[in-house]
């Protein structure tokens, strides 16, 4: 198979082994990832590496992890990913084509027949890593491992705000927790996610992703439909649509193009069933950052990822709502950090490396880190770009403890 000199090592593994067996064994490879991140942590704090595996791997060999350590470190991400082909698993295969016909969704907005699928109950599996629903530009999901090891060893409650992909939470998967976002649909999503996962595959499994289908769905109105129908709009949206961007226009309505990748996969029950168990007992609230300040404690911990463009120009920040978020935004933002520092919280902020977020955060730990950028904009264009972590504590490195 020739490459193309742009393409990723998981973009090619993605064409080896086609779309339904990469997510599924690119969700295994970052449980992968997220295991070997804790076992070189505990090797760190003077553990032995037997003892640090059987811990944090239990079942897996020593020398299994080991072996998966060395191609990390050689190939990143795309090294865990298991290379065997074969039918996708049954977790991830789409409803037989006359079955998805029967059912396909109206464009009108209203179900053709009532859904066949019934509602799914799955039970809560504390501490199990879950991959981000969705493809978000400005996912921080590449380098999740990395934010992971960050994370305060002990804190009371955690708070994302700006969630986003919500990689670093579905990494964590924090006993208690506050998600929000100004993104009306994305929280609509979360919370249907929680609550009604059996419904939102049912009406997910009734579009089809072809050109038309898609120009349809996305001119419908989404308050307009119920919370179910809204919530699987904008799933498929997100799968189906250009490089995995959400953008709005000045009305608020979303305007990304097709995507014209008619062999995209945009129906993943696994990943839909592993989203509700992560988000059981979540608190998630569509509302600016500060509207939610009251509620933040002495000992909680917040994480802040607002959607900053490279030299924070607002002109080249993706519109994730009306408005977006100027230089003005980022300065309010400095200001309730301060504020969230003074009443004991501890906070991890990622932003631009820019001269600007470095005197606003005067004072801080300010570390810089490479991320890669895996979605949104030409595919030729993305690269590694240094980004900054800012904290107020420093220190002990490790992932939560007793997840």
């Amino acid at each position: 198979m020739t490459r193309d000199p742009s393409e990723s090592d998981l973009d090619l593994l993605r064409r080896q082994l086609g779309d339904a067996i990469f997510e599924a064994q690119l969700a295994e490879a970052r449980e992968r990832e997220v295991a070997l991140v804790r076992i070189r942590a505990a090797v760190e704090r003077g553990m032995n590496y037997e003892d640090a595996a059987g811990v944090e791997a239990p079942g897996t060999p020593a020398a299994a992890l080991r072996r998966w350590d060395r191609r990390f470190l050689r190939a990143g991400l795309a090294g865990l990913v298991r290379l065997h082909r074969g039918a996708p698993p049954e977790s991830v295969r789409v409803a037989p084509r006359a079955v998805r016909d029967e059912l396909q969704l109206s464009l009108g907005g209203v179900l053709a027949t009532p859904s066949r699928f019934p509602p799914v109950t799955v039970p809560r599996r504390a501490g199990k890593p879950a991959a981000p629903l969705v493809r978000w530009a400005g996912s921080k999901a590449a380098v999740v491992a990395q934010l992971a090891v960050r994370v305060p060893e002990r804190f009371e409650r955690y708070h994302e705000s700006f969630v986003g992909g919500g990689a670093l939470f579905f990494a964590l998967r924090p006993r208690a927790a506050f998600l929000s976002d100004l993104n009306a649909e994305l929280v609509n999503l979360y919370v249907v996610a929680r609550d009604a996962p059996g419904e939102l595959l049912a009406v997910l499994a009734q579009h089809v992703n072809t050109r038309e289908h898609y120009y349809a769905v996305r001119g419908m109105a989404p308050e307009a439909l119920p919370p179910v129908e809204r919530a699987a709009r904008t799933l498929f949206l997100n799968r189906t649509c250009f490089n995995g961007v959400y953008r709005v226009n000045r009305h608020g309505l979303f305007n990304v193009p097709y995507g014209n990748e008619p062999h995209r996969t945009f129906f993943h029950p696994a990943a839909i069933r592993e989203a509700h168990r992560a988000l059981q007992g979540v608190n998630i609230l569509c509302e600016d950052v500060e509207a939610g300040a009251d509620r933040i404690r002495s000992g909680d911990f917040v994480y802040l990822d607002p959607p900053y463009p490279e030299g924070l120009n607002a002109r080249k920040c993706f519109s994730y709502q009306m408005g977006g978020f100027t230089e003005a935004d980022q300065r309010r933002l400095a200001k309730l950090v301060a504020l969230l520092d003074h009443r004991g919280a501890l906070f991890m902020l990622s932003n631009a490396d820019t001269p600007l977020v470095r005197d606003l955060y005067r004072g801080f730990n300010v570390e810089p880190i490479l991320v890669t950028r895996r979605v949104g904009g030409r595919t030729t264009r993305r690269g590694v770009a240094t980004e900054v972590l800012v904290r107020n504590y420093s220190g002990r490195q490790g992932a939560l403890s007793g997840i």
